[in-house]
């Protein structure tokens, strides 16, 4: 076998390999023998001693930083060994040094605990060792394309219509633009673990409190959008014109306007009733959210004010509100212009409203040492106030 085969075997091998361990991350759950299998591999791969060493003394996520920082390294030598004309056994030199992190990155990855470096944190990794993989295979799949052979192959491979792109400088200048766009996206990738190190449990918990405070929001601007004129979007949104027939819903109420005769729609004063009480409601939420963002995971500090499974509940609570929020808000504008109010409808979403809230300050109001703080009285009163069924 031949410089060039030996490369070109390389990299379908590699190729393989980074498709199963992207597979395997994917799923829910994976086989103990899977995981003791790349685990011993990791083990036997010659990756650098010293980092090596280092990570095994390190945090999970600790040790992807310093993995992916050498992922970054070789990438870069790699890129460098691809330049035509192609050097093709340093080339497979290095690839085979990059393939050696794979059992490390993998096996570290699945290695988190959601119980002991959070839920969220472990999917937040597992999502960006996901994407750095994905864009592994990308810049794999582009030095493919890049010509290993020498001239008299080459021409051959033109001749035969082999060549993707290389026939010309027009496809080698696509070529190798093409695969400084895959190189970045490995870097990016690869710089995604070191700032998700930076921001820490504390702030990927405060931007997920506060992306669900901005989707809860857009919901009720939506909402209010709406209420301005709800005859003209429901007609814009064309659904009398996919409507089975004629008594799939019942009209909304109209009356003559004593002014000028025109005839203006009549909301159920139920609706109108629920619907303010509710708008008023859930913008209230952003501020328990704040208060939580303050008060258990620092207004600047990276201090984590409760434990690890308390806070898995938590963010899980807070998904399930952004939920409820959405079908009120949902509920409100599909039944906005029904004459009949369903009373049991809206009943069941307030209490599932009022139930999540109550959930949400109970696992809050404590402090990690189970300790009343300024927090508690606040958000007691608060509950008090404004969520009591």
């Amino acid at each position: 076998m031949n410089a060039q085969e030996s490369l070109e075997k390389q990299l379908d091998s590699f190729s393989q390999a980074l498709a199963h361990c992207r597979e395997l991350l994917k799923s829910s759950a994976s086989s103990p023998l899977e995981v003791k299998k790349l685990d011993s591999e990791a083990k036997s791969a010659k990756i650098d001693d010293e980092i090596s060493r280092e990570t095994q003394k390190e945090s999970p996520l600790d040790q992807l930083v310093s993995i992916t920082s050498l992922v970054k390294a070789h990438t870069t030598k790699i890129a460098l060994t691809f330049n035509p004309p192609v050097a093709c056994e340093a080339a497979t030199t290095c690839l085979g040094d990059l393939s050696m992190t794979l059992p490390h990155l993998v096996a570290t990855t699945l290695t988190l605990d959601a119980e002991k470096e959070s839920k969220i944190m472990k999917e937040e990794t597992t999502n960006k060792i996901l994407r750095l993989i994905t864009s592994m295979l990308r810049f794999l799949e582009e030095l493919k394309l890049v010509d290993i052979y020498d001239q008299a192959k080459r021409e051959k491979k033109v001749e035969d219509g082999d060549d993707k792109r290389e026939g010309n400088d027009e496809g080698r200048d696509q070529s190798h633009n093409s695969r400084l766009v895959t190189i970045g996206q490995v870097w990016e990738s690869c710089d995604s673990i070191s700032k998700l190190k930076e921001t820490g449990l504390s702030g990927l918990i405060k931007a997920k409190i506060d992306s669900y405070s901005d989707l809860i929001s857009d919901s009720l601007e939506e909402l209010k959008e709406y209420k301005e004129n709800p005859k003209d979007t429901l007609n814009g949104w064309g659904l009398d014109d996919f409507s089975d027939s004629e008594d799939d819903t019942k009209p909304p109420i109209e009356k003559n306007n004593e002014n000028n005769g025109n005839k203006v729609i009549e909301i159920s004063p139920d609706m109108i009733k629920f619907s303010k009480k509710w708008e008023a409601k859930l913008e209230l939420i952003s501020k328990i959210y704040k208060g939580i963002t303050i008060y258990r995971f620092g207004r600047t500090s990276k201090t984590i004010n409760m434990e690890i499974p308390k806070l898995n509940q938590l963010i899980s609570l807070i998904d399930s509100i952004a939920a409820t929020c959405d079908d009120i808000v949902a509920e409100i504008m599909d039944s906005y212009l029904d004459p009949d109010f369903d009373q049991d409808l809206f009943d069941d979403l307030e209490n599932r409203m009022v139930s999540e809230i109550k959930k949400l300050v109970g696992l809050s109001r404590l402090d990690v040492k189970q300790e009343e703080d300024h927090f508690t009285k606040w958000a007691d009163q608060f509950l008090e106030k404004h969520f009591t069924s």
